[in-house]
């Protein structure tokens, strides 16, 4: 640019592009090595025997679907196999997390303290899925465990037993329990939804005489059927990739029989066995390959209505294109209760209106509230017992919770188990926080750069004659359905590159991946964002001559960082958290092994669980996300809902 008169020349129309192609260039590159080409391999190796070896067209399908380990309908007895367990852990977790969570929002909307119970709820989803795991696992020990003692208590034998060890208690099991760990999702998101209804429509229907079921049913269902869209589609996504909690609850068989196998972890044994034998590999990519068919047919309609449409300052708004239409649809369907219920009278029959005929209208309505509380903060005491029993297990000798770490007669609190996780001679836990955060911090700072140049790339800038705007769109749905990608799918090709380049076992791999496929989600939020911010500051400072980058880091930046808060906690928590790609590409006798990594091997043998030590490895670990939580929980909590209900 050259000055004039104080001010700077605006680049020509052919330089701009160029320059502008800048704030893309690095995202798309991550993204290209480490997402697209990686995923396009595995999908090819699924045809292939063997890395580099010839074509076998749907053999490879053919013998996967065909074990009994993938389908197994021979009788009613269970294991039915990887693809039968995923189906039904979608039949089963899926309602009750989901109706957990609406009929929690619901009532904590006018109970004192509600914050709180959510904040408890909501530790579930803060918790490392690994630790997760290892919590069910103490849930349903025989001696140990508190589901096995109530069963007991009311005196059905059947269910007080060791649960991993029987097919049936393993499998519906960790089904049930995983709900406590997910419905915090559904509770956060439907909260949400209901503080962007008008308080109006409730009171309405009130003045209209209609029941709490009834507006319910007119008013709050149809309004939140949007957001319930994307609580399906991110809770069945969930579902599909559920790995880290079995393979720590059970092993990585599955538990007994296989009870408990599901397709990730079906994957993640191929891919094990393809270190000896390279034809086991393609076998992997089958399993993954299917798993990313499944999520992306999900994923592709909810992505799309996420996706707001033209930024402002366009000069020429162009025809609604297919991702505006869903949205507008979406939108139309939201509205269209309201406009039925105009001119209807909803009002009960007096017959059938219900009233306490022993209670006056007061007394009644105070009896419902102090019953509403108690269920309210009920729920949110028994969301706590699990967390309490592995803190008492972490806190107390091995002897005094062998038989529930309920029976306080003896109580000789004590800190050598955290001593013995912490400076074990083997896998020090220790060791494994320094690795954790040396990579934590870099996958975090990286995408977050990255992602958010790209980010106000597709929120502000217009590519005439090259790049229309539905163009743009499309492109920018490709990436933001790369979210739903599970991690198998890139498993195989980035073990076999990493190793290539001297990078396995390395923290630098870590780093690169994590960078990647931080990239989509970070995307989509800080878009969404950019496009709430106005234009007329930008439009200013753009007129007196200041290029892109300036105006990026000068006067956007500063307005965003509430949201790059929110990423920063978002994406730290999950690097944190993450088991996955630690296991593929961390040595597991290295000493750079992550903390998620170690805790499975701190106190689990084959025969004999140290619930002292193995508990107080969870808690150490646990503990970085629920002290950024409880510190940064406003953050946490914008990160977790700005993508789903936002658009």
């Amino acid at each position: 640019m050259k000055s004039v008169g104080g001010a700077q020349r605006p680049l020509s129309s052919f330089l701009a592009p160029i320059v502008r192609s800048i704030f893309f260039v690095p995202a798309f590159l991550l993204l290209l090595f480490l997402v697209i080409i990686p995923v396009a391999q595995t999908f090819a190796l699924s045809f292939l025997s063997s890395p580099g070896g010839g074509f076998v067209g749907l053999a490879n399908y053919e013998s996967v679907l065909s074990s009994p380990r993938t389908i197994d309908l021979r009788d009613a007895r269970i294991p039915f196999g990887t693809l039968i367990h995923n189906l039904l852990w979608i039949s089963i977790h899926l309602p009750l997390s989901l109706f957990t969570g609406l009929f929690l929002a619901i009532i904590l909307q006018n109970v004192r303290g509600s914050s709180i119970i959510k904040s408890i709820i909501f530790l579930g989803m803060v918790t490392p899925l690994i630790v997760g795991g290892v919590f069910l696992r103490f849930l349903f020990d025989e001696k140990s465990g508190v589901v096995p003692a109530v069963f007991g208590l009311l005196g059905v034998d059947s269910l007080a037993v060791q649960w991993i060890a029987f097919p049936n208690t393993l499998l519906f099991g960790l089904i049930l329990g995983s709900v406590w760990l997910w419905a915090g999702f559904s509770l956060i998101v439907y909260s949400a939804g209901l503080t962007t209804i008008p308080k109006d429509y409730f009171e309405a229907a009130k003045i209209d005489g209609a029941s709490s079921w009834q507006t319910f049913r007119k008013v709050t269902w149809p309004l939140l059927r949007p957001i319930t869209l994307v609580v399906v589609t991110m809770t069945v996504l969930w579902e599909l990739k559920i790995f880290d909690i079995i393979i720590t609850a059970a092993n990585r068989d599955g538990g007994v029989g296989g009870a408990a196998d599901v397709l990730a972890l079906q994957m993640f044994r191929f891919f094990f066995n393809g270190l000896f034998d390279p034809r086991n590999y393609s076998f992997a990519a089958v399993v993954a390959t299917l798993l990313t068919v499944f999520t992306l047919v999900l994923a592709v309609f909810t992505f799309r209505r996420m996706i707001p449409g033209p930024a402002p300052g366009s000069r020429k708004r162009p025809r609604a294109g297919p991702v505006r239409r869903v949205l507008a649809r979406s939108i139309s369907a939201a509205k269209a209760p309201f406009r039925r219920l105009q001119g209807i009278d909803i009002r009960l029959p007096k017959l059938l209106r219900p009233r306490a005929a022993f209670l006056s209208p007061r007394v009644g309505q105070r009896v419902r509230r102090v019953f509403v509380h108690t269920v309210a903060w009920g729920i949110g005491i028994l969301w706590l017992i699990p967390f309490v029993g592995v803190l008492m297990a972490a806190v107390r000798p091995f002897d005094e919770i062998l038989y529930g770490w309920w029976n306080v007669g003896s109580f000789n609190p004590t800190v050598a188990n955290f001593d013995a996780a912490w400076n074990d001679p083997t896998f020090p836990l220790s060791q494994g926080f320094r690795n954790s955060f040396l990579v934590a911090v870099p996958s975090t700072l990286v995408p977050m750069f990255v992602a958010t140049l790209a980010a106000y790339g597709f929120a502000r800038f217009r590519f005439r004659r090259r790049l229309t705007w539905t163009t743009m769109s499309y492109l920018f749905l490709f990436i933001v359905l790369l979210m739903a990608i599970p991690q198998q799918m890139v498993a195989v090709p980035i073990r076999l590159k990493m190793e290539e380049l001297g990078l396995f076992d390395n923290h630098l791999a870590l780093i690169l991946v994590h960078s990647a496929w931080g990239i989509p989600w970070i995307l989509l939020f800080m878009r969404n964002f950019f496009l709430t911010l106005p234009t007329e500051v930008e439009e200013a400072a753009r007129v007196d001559g200041a290029s892109d980058f300036k105006i990026f880091y000068r006067i956007v930046l500063p307005m965003a960082l509430p949201a790059l808060a929110a990423v920063a906690v978002l994406q730290f928590m999950w690097v944190w958290n993450d088991f996955f790609f630690a296991l593929i590409l961390i040595s597991p006798s290295s000493n750079q092994q992550l903390a998620t990594q170690l805790v499975p091997k701190l106190g689990i043998s084959q025969f004999l669980v140290d619930w002292g030590l193995l508990s107080a490895a969870s808690v150490l670990v646990l503990l970085v996300p629920v002290i950024v939580y409880a510190l940064l929980q406003r953050f946490y909590i914008r990160g977790m809902i700005g993508w789903t209900i936002k658009g």
